[in-house]
């Protein structure tokens, strides 16, 4: 059993109504804190088969995440604010769920 579009979306749609990237008075552990066990429940629940139709999901967080560091530390480049995220994940691979699921920026 794989994911559905309708879980796809439900699942985005939650992720867009967490609104991460406001959340520039937080750091990055505290995001990863806060969505650790939502992501590890979706990714025991639906990532079993066709690992591959979460990177949909997985590529929305990023964007988010993306906007957090932009907002945070005053990046105004989309560019520089993946770079920073990308290189963060590098430190710290086990930081967030879909990190240690496999998913690389």
């Amino acid at each position: 059993m794989a994911i559905s579009s309708g879980a796809q979306k439900k699942i985005v749609e939650e992720i867009n109504w967490f609104k991460i990237h406001k959340w520039s008075e937080s750091t990055i552990e505290d995001i990863a804190d806060a969505l650790y066990s939502k992501l590890q429940g979706w990714i025991s629940y639906y990532g079993k088969f066709r690992k591959w139709v979460f990177l949909n999901v997985f590529q929305r967080l990023t964007f988010r995440l993306v906007k957090w560091v932009q907002n945070k530390y005053r990046i105004t480049s989309l560019n520089r604010g993946h770079q920073w995220l990308v290189n963060y994940q590098r430190l710290h691979p086990k930081l967030f769920a879909h990190w240690s699921f496999g998913y690389k920026e």
